[in-house]
């Protein structure tokens, strides 16, 4: 996958991106709708199983329980719903990497989406070096987010958003550093699907900016 980076010791395929708190990703400022780009946001579909998730798991969250978590606006069957949930998506797997509970994104994620296979390994190997996120922070640009349906499939929008990643860094238990990620500028596209009436997360392309 493009613009993915990996961290010394655990190969965490996104954390690069998504290592820390989004800042001001629950508002609806910035999102617009316009015509996608008929390649933007495809991923491959080849895998066919469900994301593990890290480990004899807590107890599925419901649907209901999911949407109480989520920001007002991303149970909107809209494309701008689609947008709030991702955003929500990136936000949720930072803050779970610092319990780490990996229950919403795994919910979130769709059998295909290897960028979310991707993610919840991540948690794996957290729990095998009983560590977690401890700073960092990634910003996305308001003014670059847009959500537009896919012109071609049903219930599907494709939603894309620059981000900037600060610096962060892994500790254990213990409070010994476990490694981080340097600072990056990255663009997001991603393929939401509209799944049970809650928006998903099909497919992600990163590329670096």
């Amino acid at each position: 996958m493009t613009g993915t980076k990996r961290t010394r010791g655990f190969a965490l395929a996104v954390a690069a991106l998504c290592g820390a708190l989004l800042a001001g990703c629950t508002g609806s400022d910035g999102v617009v709708t316009e015509e996608p780009s008929p390649t933007v946001g495809t991923t491959s579909a080849s895998s066919s199983t469900k994301p593990s998730s890290p480990s004899p798991s807590p107890t599925a969250l419901s649907d209901e329980e999911l949407l109480a978590m989520a920001p007002e606006g991303a149970s909107q069957q809209t494309a701008q719903g689609a947008a709030l949930m991702m955003q929500f998506f990136l936000e949720e797997y930072a803050a779970a990497l610092k319990i780490p509970d990996s229950t919403a994104i795994e919910a979130l994620s769709l059998p295909s989406c290897e960028f979310c296979a991707d993610l919840l390994s991540d948690f794996d190997r957290l729990e095998i070096a009983e560590g977690h996120l401890e700073s960092g922070a990634i910003e996305v640009d308001a003014t670059s987010i847009s959500a537009a349906a896919d012109t071609d499939t049903d219930n599907v929008v494709i939603v894309k958003m620059n981000v900037q990643q600060t610096a962060f860094e892994y500790v254990d238990a213990a409070g010994m550093s476990l490694g981080g990620s340097a600072p990056g500028e990255f663009a997001i596209s991603a393929r939401m699907r509209l799944d049970d009436s809650i928006w998903r997360v099909e497919g992600v392309v990163v590329d670096d900016l």
